[in-house]
């Protein structure tokens, strides 16, 4: 007798039903069929009484049954127990992630993490900001790293808040403002404004809103553009100023100048969002790497 024959006769007895069985095993009917009847020639008693129109559980079965769970809870219990420990973790964690908000903590959180947990594999996934808030809502991510998504309260995820991370500005190398050392807010808000589009970046838009509010100034949209990359080429090109964090600087380094804002700071939020229940052995060591890399973030 082996785990998959008791969990093949948990799901029919549960169902009661082998097509339905068979559809949440994610296997075809003949063999959950023949698993069934190989589990009943081994334990020399009838599980199951089936029909064409309806299975039903026999004394036997629904003594059985009782166990079989049991057996089962303790087996994952112990895999979970086992993957626990440094080291004892094993299969896929699916990181989302934004580059620019994520660049100083990331590699710092990752290698950390590879070290405690080597037969986890991560797999990274760069995207629109709203791109990978679909795919953790969808469960085809884990956790997705970066600005705050702004959750609905009935999305299944929650966010929580790593560290606030400093804005400048990015402007064309012929600029005026090119020769200042930083600039205030008030002022970039006046320049003619690169932003990301708001398909694609919602939590952008979030927090644009909110500093309109703050300050009073609605900027003037010179485009919309659908990247980091695009952004910097409009900025390059002359268009206007665009937002960015001080660790972007270097990629626009010879393109164009950047600005802190200051003297007063301009921050956006910057965290991981995961979808909300108990959290994987595996991922939730990723969260305390995480967390404990960002307590410090480098400004």
């Amino acid at each position: 007798m082996e785990l998959r024959h008791l969990r093949y006769f948990v799901a029919v007895a549960e169902e009661l039903n082998i097509t339905r069985a068979a559809e949440r095993l994610h296997v075809s009917q003949p063999p959950l069929s023949r698993q069934i009847r190989d589990l009943e020639e081994e334990l020399g008693v009838v599980l199951l009484e089936r029909s064409p129109q309806r299975v039903v559980l026999t004394p036997k079965g629904a003594v059985f049954l009782k166990d079989a769970r049991a057996v089962l809870k303790l087996a994952d219990e112990a895999v979970q127990r086992v993957q626990s420990e440094p080291g004892g973790m094993k299969g896929d964690l699916r990181i989302g992630y934004s580059p620019n908000p994520t660049i100083e903590l990331l590699p710092k959180a990752l290698k950390a993490f590879r070290k405690t947990t080597p037969g986890v594999r991560t797999l990274l996934h760069d995207a629109a900001s709203d791109e990978l808030l679909a795919a953790l809502l969808a469960g085809t991510m884990d956790v997705l790293l970066g600005v705050d998504p702004v959750l609905k309260p009935d999305s299944g995820a929650t966010f929580e808040h790593l560290f606030d991370l400093p804005l400048g500005v990015f402007v064309p190398l012929h600029s005026p403002l090119a020769s200042r050392r930083q600039i205030s807010l008030k002022e970039a808000l006046q320049q003619p404004l690169v932003r990301f589009a708001r398909r694609g970046y919602p939590d952008y838009h979030h927090w644009l809103s909110g500093v309109v509010r703050q300050t009073g100034i609605r900027p003037k949209v010179a485009i919309d553009v659908d990247g980091a990359t695009s952004m910097l080429t409009a900025v390059e090109s002359g268009l206007g100023m665009a937002f960015a964090p001080k660790v972007a600087a270097a990629q626009g380094r010879g393109r164009v100048k950047y600005l802190p804002i200051g003297p007063e700071p301009c921050t956006i939020p910057v965290g991981f969002a995961v979808r909300k229940g108990k959290l994987s052995g595996a991922l939730a060591a990723f969260v305390e790497v995480l967390q404990r890399f960002a307590e410090k973030p480098k400004e």
